[in-house]
């Protein structure tokens, strides 16, 4: 029989390409099923790769070797390390309950990296991060809030306010000359930390086990309440695809589909048992770690979507925007952006799909306006049309419910009225890039009128669909129906949001450019009109929101949790109480309070120090939410006192004739004393306490916004 032998060429590629070939690492166990299909496992635990990429449980059992001349270091087992890790754990409580601060613990060895452990490094609140924005030299590098932002804001205000108040002092003959007592006794202290906050500290270095599976029962409960809640408002995500649910199919999903599930269960927690919702964040920021993210996959567009909510509405909202950042960039790479990606999926996929895509897009545009920055999708990129009309998602869902019909509803109108914050950023704030108040009002009222009259073009669209309510009907809705109409309040919360945000950049450059002294008249002046709308509809919406947000933390208290907004109203509860400040100090401009006649300065006043006080409870162990009180109330001292006219003291004549003052520092003016003040007080509220990094992670998490008593 005649030989067949390759050709000598062949030979010669095949010897040079073995001799290019890596060699395998050797492991000493192989896995179950890796040894069963006779397949080479690369040994990384809980779960090797093979097992991993084919879904499969992966188990491995100690055999023990053979024995050999040489004598082999024995390596530890999974077991011993679990153990040493509890006997380490304990050694640190009992450290912590003497109050020891020298902790000994051994750097960990190279046979304890697969055993994996909370990221706390990513973990600072946005008020601890935020508020040492102003810091001469920061603590940590906390990134750029820029002109939207209420950071931008009260840098502005603060200015302008100080600016102004040499023109009060001569504009007035009695001015309060005992400051000092207010200014010495008010310096802002850091809330002690609530017990949830020092349990927190002491655990911020637990292991974290991403692999826990809850039992079954437990699974649909949570499941069924997260749909009917955050689910609802946050409709880029199928219940069906948890179906059916089981423990073998939790174990056979992806990474990103645990991590999905377990941040599911987390928002589900939140009004339930706020530990286990943390339990679940941490598994899946674990479960989310470098090689899942470098994929892309509709499972992990929605956990990173659930995750940045999560982390915003739990006082993590600095964070969210680096893992927006990874929403983004998934998205893009799974190729939601592009239209020619929809045509080969079915009715029902091409939906969800853009849901999804417009889910990153609201989260973009929401984050890009509170934080300060320019929006990682420009308009541009955006030509995919939005989700169909609820009536025909109707006709391709059957299956849903009418509960979720409206969600999808409310979501398509969310989607549409977060578009004016982009064309806000556009026209009116130079894309977050600079700040327009050098511009000319002039295009700053033009802007700012023609948005509005769009915004009531959206409202009357919204009408036919959602009649969003006043403040004075929400006022009388007990818990049960504010749930029952909850769309319709988040869309009126984000559409007075919206229109404080269109506002603000007008009202700054009057407070700004406009000469206190000049004699301003409708006539010399046409903007003044223009000042004058805007103040009432910027007024109306500060105090329409503040109204429905202080409602709903007295008489529906696990509303905003539930619904994934308690981040939005406290941001904008800060937001209306600047913006009601501001107004004050345009109004007592005696050059502008001879022609607004039509609102009144007392009432603004009393709406300011309701705002101070909803700020309040809503933000409970919020830094920056205590701290911006702090410094308004300081504020509202320094502007008191430079307010104290002589009909004020005509009124008091008989008992302020008698009281003296005491005299004013002698090294500075009134003026320039008060303005140092401001200043103070400014610096107050961006400066950040002395800290290590586990009191700087942990020191502000503020889980007393869970006691809903």
């Amino acid at each position: 029989m005649e030989e067949h032998t390759p050709p000598e060429g062949l030979n010669a590629g095949l010897a040079s390409a073995s001799a290019r070939l890596p060699k395998r690492r050797r492991v000493d166990v192989a896995c179950n099923a890796c040894r069963q299909r006779k397949s080479r496992c690369d040994g990384v635990r809980p779960v090797c790769s093979a097992c991993s990429r084919l879904s499969l449980q992966c188990m491995f059992e100690q055999i023990t070797p053979p024995e050999s001349g040489k004598t082999a270091e024995k390596r530890p087992t999974y077991e011993e390390l679990s153990r040493k890790v509890k006997e380490l754990e304990a050694r640190l409580n009992s450290r912590a309950t003497t109050g020891s601060h020298a902790i000994d613990t051994p750097a960990p060895s190279a046979t304890e990296e697969h055993v994996e452990r909370l990221p706390v490094e990513d973990e600072a609140t946005v008020d601890e991060l935020a508020t040492q924005v102003f810091n001469e030299l920061p603590e940590r590098n906390i990134g750029y809030f820029g002109a939207a932002s209420n950071h931008a804001f009260v840098r502005t205000l603060s200015a302008a306010f100080a600016y102004q108040i040499p023109l009060m002092v001569q504009s007035q003959q009695h001015v309060s000359r005992n400051p000092g007592q207010y200014h010495s006794n008010s310096s802002f202290r850091s809330p002690s930390p609530s017990p949830e906050q020092t349990r927190r500290r002491r655990d911020a270095h637990r292991i974290v086990e991403p692999f826990v599976v809850p039992q079954e029962q437990e699974l649909v409960e949570l499941l069924n309440h997260f749909f009917i809640t955050t689910g609802a408002v946050l409709p880029f995500v199928e219940k069906s695809a948890f179906l059916p649910l089981t423990k073998d199919a939790v174990w056979r999903t992806t990474r990103s589909g645990r991590a999905l599930l377990n941040i599911i269960c987390a928002h589900a927690s939140l009004t339930v048992n706020p530990t286990n919702a943390e339990d679940f964040y941490d598994r899946a920021v674990v479960l989310l770690e470098a090689y899942t993210l470098h994929g892309a996959s509709l499972e992990l567009i929605q956990a990173l979507l659930l995750l940045c909510s999560f982390q915003q509405n739990t006082q993590r909202s600095t964070i969210s925007w680096t893992y927006h950042a990874l929403a983004v960039k998934t998205a893009i790479q799974q190729g939601l952006h592009a239209p020619s990606s929809y045509e080969v999926h079915g009715a029902q996929m091409r939906e969800l799909r853009k849901r999804l895509w417009f889910g990153v897009i609201n989260q973009d545009r929401l984050l890009s306006t509170s934080f300060g920055r320019p929006c990682l999708i420009p308009a541009e990129h955006v030509q995919v049309m939005a989700p169909t009309h609820e009536a025909l998602a109707m006709e391709q869902m059957p299956s849903f419910s009418k509960h979720h019909h409206e969600g999808l509803l409310y979501f398509n109108f969310l989607t549409s009225l977060q578009a004016f914050r982009y064309e806000a950023l556009v026209k009116i704030y130079d894309y977050n890039i600079s700040m327009k108040s050098s511009t000319d009002a002039k295009e700053l009222a033009v802007s700012r009128l023609k948005l509005i009259c769009e915004l009531e073009t959206w409202r009357s669209n919204c009408a036919l669909h959602f009649d969003l309510p006043s403040s004075n009907e929400v006022q009388t809705w007990s818990s049960q129906l504010c749930n029952s109409n909850r769309f319709r309040i988040l869309l009126m919360i984000q559409l007075h949001a919206v229109t404080m945000l269109i506002n603000g950049p007008f009202l700054l450059n009057c407070l700004q450019t406009w000469e206190a002294e000049a004699k301003l008249t409708p006539k010399s002046n046409p903007l003044l009109g223009a000042l004058v709308q805007m103040l009432e509809q910027d007024i109306e919406a500060a105090s329409e929101l503040l109204k429905v947000v202080s409602h709903l933390v007295n008489h529906a208290p696990k509303f905003m949790l539930s619904n994934a907004a308690w981040w939005i109203c406290n941001f904008n509860a800060f937001t209306a109480s600047l913006h009601l400040f501001g107004t004050m100090l345009i109004l007592y401009r005696v050059s502008f309070s001879a022609h607004i006649t039509s609102i009144d300065t007392s009432m603004v006043r009393k709406t300011l120090e309701f705002g101070l006080e909803v700020l309040g409870a809503v933000g409970q162990q919020s830094l920056m939410s205590l701290r911006g009180r702090h410094a308004l109330h300081k504020f509202l001292h320094v502007f008191d006192s430079l307010t104290s006219t002589t009909e004020q003291h005509a009124e008091h004549s008989n008992l302020q004739s008698n009281v003296k003052t005491s005299s004013a520092p002698t090294e500075l003016g009134f003026d320039e004393y008060y303005a140092q003040l401001v200043s103070q007080s400014t610096a107050d509220y961006f400066s950040m306490p002395h800290a290590n990094g586990m009191d700087f992670m942990n020191a502000d998490f503020g889980l007393n916004i869970f006691n809903f008593g």
